[in-house]
């Protein structure tokens, strides 16, 4: 807007006192009143004390009724250039709201424009990484700022490209067998630390699970050797038929069954066995 606008305004003139005898009257009162400060008013008096009152009400009036009129009288012209100012702040509004929408939608149209710039950028510089490292995954809304260079974003890509390689690398070097996963949750999380951290916890829960499922191999183990010697238990203790002669000789069981456990285990295994005239061999 070339044409300057501006609001000139005339110095109000300093208002005139107002001439009255109000000071006056406020004397007078002050004299005439003070027998009606601890009046008692009696049968005799009772009409005096209407007439007075009823002329105290019409003093009163008077001089609000003066006050008000010469209130609106001051006041007047000030409403009628608070009316128009009012009207012109509101025209003025309307335009820089009308403005503002226009400044709103070329700043929209010039970030897309910067958008579609910042997409071409990562294409160029991405390399492989463009189904694992979406340009969702490292966009910073910053980038779209007049203070944000395009080759400065150029840079920020291709230093993520070149992060991704060395990495891709250290995962590789350290021949885990969960490397697919640290792939999976470098390419997640784009943090080498957090890949370093879920190779510890991966490999000590496969820890976890092989000792859970030696104990549960042992208890098995264990669980079928005394089955069995219950079983022999109670065949020992049936009762000899009346006219047998010879004792027969208990009943020897074969079983074969196969265990899983560690050098200590199988150790303690084979001592429970001998300690028990549990006969045993390889098949």
């Amino acid at each position: 807007m070339e044409e300057r606008l501006e609001l000139v305004v005339s110095p109000i003139p300093e208002m005139p006192k107002l001439i009255s005898n109000i000071d006056e009257l406020k004397e007078q009162l002050e004299v005439s009143l003070k027998k009606y400060q601890n009046l008692v008013v009696t049968e005799d008096g009772i009409k005096d004390a209407e007439r007075d009152r009823a002329n105290l009400n019409k003093l009163k009036k008077v001089i609000a009724d003066e006050r008000i009129r010469q209130k609106r009288n001051f006041y007047s012209p000030f409403e009628e250039f608070e009316t128009k100012c009012k009207n012109v702040e509101k025209m003025v509004d309307e335009t820089a709201k009308a403005i503002d929408t226009q400044v709103k939608a070329f700043a929209d149209r010039e970030k897309e424009a910067k958008r579609l710039e910042i997409q071409a950028l990562y294409d160029q510089n991405i390399g492989p990484y463009a189904k694992l490292i979406p340009l969702e995954k490292i966009w910073d809304d910053r980038w779209l700022n007049k203070t944000y260079k395009l080759r400065d974003i150029g840079n920020m890509i291709s230093a993520t490209r070149i992060s991704a390689d060395l990495h891709l690398r250290q995962v590789h070097e350290l021949n885990s067998e969960f490397e697919e996963q640290l792939k999976n949750k470098y390419f997640e999380t784009l943090d080498i630390s957090a890949v370093l951290a879920e190779n510890t916890r991966l490999a000590q829960q496969k820890k976890l699970m092989e000792e859970l499922k030696e104990k549960e191999l042992l208890r098995q183990a264990e669980e079928a050797v005394a089955v069995e010697a219950e079983a022999e238990i109670k065949t020992q203790n049936e009762p000899v038929a009346i006219g047998q002669i010879k004792a027969e000789e208990p009943e020897l069981i074969t079983i074969a069954f196969r265990v899983s456990c560690t050098r200590e285990q199988l150790k303690a295994l084979g001592e429970y066995m001998k300690a028990n005239g549990i006969k045993y061999g390889r098949a």
